[in-house]
């Protein structure tokens, strides 16, 4: 598919799609009770706006041989509308502006979204380097993260939501489907938003690191005594990951999954429990590999299987991950990586606590 590029503009033209988005959803609130929030009634196009012209509204007149009345002219009246793609999403529980005042791109070419984990915010998970690195080497590739509400420890259908709306914006603006990278609890962000709002949530490939798609039994032991709603949501078993499952059933998104045998948070086997997905595991590359669930995302091998699915259709080849990739890529700051880790987990254990996970969304 041929797709228009975002430019440096798109920084300004999601934030001024914000703002529009704020004030014609101004009091779209849930007034009916049934959880959904009202979607705006006109639409919005991200690209900046033409300057007005005027016209004369009479035709000038003639009051005498020598003599005419100067023209009068009227601006046309200000038009304010909602950015297309998000207004296109329907069932939401959030404003959408909150959604699109969270998106940031940087860079030029085509979007690539990157998706944040549990505790963690974009500048942590992928400031250190890792989405440069994958948009460099992939060419014509604009770096565009979602900051997660609350540092992703609420409810993960909320997370979705945002994510649907920057994934509604980025290919309403760039003309065609956008490549997505999660990384821990972004990959479960990434599919709830494509498997409830797809089309229009529109993804043309997930790269999936490190998620818990059959939950991290490592919590059910920081949640023996209540733990934040996202923990209880990535148990084994829950509802939300039973709803999710079912809900992806329908999907044809091509997923590349990029694991750990050393991951201390998500086992092997969760990360991969995504029905079709590619399988990249660092240690098939470099047996001797020791990689981190935070470090995951300063690894060689994260790296270029990302830009493998990149340049295959979302389909990564791992016979193309050599050796090369076992020593530490240049450009990616690995302390701060693994600083960003300690981080993410200092922010679950003082999240709110809650005893039970969130009940399912009225849409599921």
């Amino acid at each position: 598919m041929d797709r228009r590029t975002v430019r440096p503009a798109v920084r300004w033209s999601i934030a001024v799609v914000a703002l529009v988005v704020a004030a014609s959803c101004g009091g779209d609130g849930d007034d009916d009770g049934d959880g959904e929030t009202g979607a705006p009634s006109t639409t919005a196009t991200v690209a900046p706006t033409v300057p007005e012209t005027t016209a004369p509204d009479t035709v000038p007149e003639t009051t005498s041989p020598a003599t005419t009345a100067a023209p009068a002219t009227t601006e046309a009246p200000a038009t304010t509308e909602p950015a297309a793609g998000a207004a296109a999403l329907t069932g939401l529980t959030i404003d959408p502006a909150d959604a699109l005042a969270a998106l940031e791109c940087d860079g030029e070419g085509t979007p690539m979204l990157f998706v944040h984990g549990t505790g963690s915010s974009p500048e942590e998970s992928f400031g250190p380097g890792v989405a440069a690195a994958i948009a460099t080497a992939a060419g014509d590739t604009a770096v565009c993260t979602i900051a997660l509400p609350d540092r992703a420890v609420g409810d993960i259908q909320v997370s979705g939501e945002y994510v649907a709306v920057a994934l509604a914006e980025l290919a309403s603006s760039s003309g065609g489907p956008v490549p997505v990278l999660g990384h821990s609890q972004g990959v479960l962000v990434a599919r709830w938003a494509i498997a409830h709002w797809s089309p229009v949530a529109s993804a043309s490939m997930l790269v999936a690191v490190a998620g818990p798609n059959a939950g991290a039994p490592v919590v059910d032991g920081l949640c023996a005594a209540g733990c934040a709603a996202s923990l209880q949501q990535m148990r084994p078993g829950s509802a939300f990951l039973t709803a999710l499952d079912a809900a992806w059933s329908d999907v044809e998104v091509p997923v590349t999954v990029i694991r750990s045998l050393t991951d201390e948070f998500v086992p092997a086997d969760s990360a991969a429990a995504v029905t079709g997905a590619t399988l990249v595991t660092v240690q098939d590359v470099c047996p001797a590999s020791t990689t981190t669930h935070a470090g995951l995302l300063a690894d060689g091998v994260t790296v270029a299987a990302a830009v493998s699915a990149l340049a295959n259709g979302g389909v990564a080849d791992p016979s193309s991950l050599g050796a090369e990739l076992c020593t530490p890529p240049t450009g990616i700051d690995a302390a701060a990586v693994a600083a960003a880790g300690d981080a993410a987990f200092g922010a679950v254990l003082t999240a709110p606590v809650v005893a039970e996970e969130p009940p399912l969304a009225p849409y599921v």
